[in-house]
């Protein structure tokens, strides 16, 4: 069970770390989006980037991949307002 868990402890760090870095990106994206007077919400995109990554998700873990990613997308779109 210990060597589980710091695999999870492991995979976690990786998320947080990633989550940060797409975060940055997205504050690059707003100031270009303001910049050009861009809407913030791109409903086409956000509808191919599910669909692409869906595609490395296992099928029984794809339900909680779409919300997971739902939210990840709704929060983007939060920290861009």
């Amino acid at each position: 069970m210990q060597a589980l868990r710091a695999k999870i402890n492991e995979i976690d760090k990786e998320i947080a770390l990633l989550f940060n870095e797409r975060f940055k990106v997205v504050k690059e994206i707003k100031a270009y989006k303001v910049k050009h007077n861009l809407p913030i919400t791109d409903e086409l995109r956000e509808k191919a980037i599910i669909k692409d990554n869906l595609a490395y998700i296992d099928e029984e873990f794809k339900q909680y991949f779409l919300t997971f990613y739902k939210t990840l997308i709704s929060l983007s779109k939060e920290s861009q307002q």
